[in-house]
């Protein structure tokens, strides 16, 4: 009597952990694609030369207005008429004064748009109100 050994399973590899990641991953980069295209919709060129400004990312607490070239204010990639930006500042001081404002204009545009937020939101009583601008390589 001949005895044959019991074929052997063959080597698997189990694909529903790599399949987690690569599902994480796109989803990440799919999110990532959609809050960076509000910024890319404003068409919005800051100006250089701020060496001796602190380069900050914005915080969870920080407001950042951003005024076009032809003077529209856009929050959020929404754009604000004059009394909505007003409450909406003022909604933001009544919730906490010391909230960080950056208003960053386009380099191109009139300087009359930024200096109108920046009036609305001294009115409005926001303590920690800044301008953008880019690094000079």
């Amino acid at each position: 009597m001949k005895l044959h050994p019991f074929p052997e399973d063959e080597p698997a590899i189990n694909l529903t952990p790599m399949i987690d990641v690569v599902f994480t991953l796109l989803v990440f980069f799919m999110l990532a694609t959609t809050f960076a295209e509000r910024e890319r919709l404003l068409d919005l060129e800051q100006p250089y030369g701020a060496s001796a400004a602190d380069a900050k990312k914005p915080t969870a607490q920080e407001l950042v207005i951003n005024v076009a070239r032809e003077g529209k204010v856009f929050v959020d990639g929404k754009s604000l008429e004059e009394p909505q930006l007003a409450q909406m500042l003022s909604d933001t001081a009544r919730h906490d004064r010391r909230t960080m404002v950056t208003i960053r204009g386009d380099r191109r545009g009139a300087y009359d748009g930024i200096v109108h937020v920046l009036d609305a939101c001294l009115q409005a009583g926001l303590l920690d109100v800044s301008l953008g601008a880019l690094e000079q390589d």
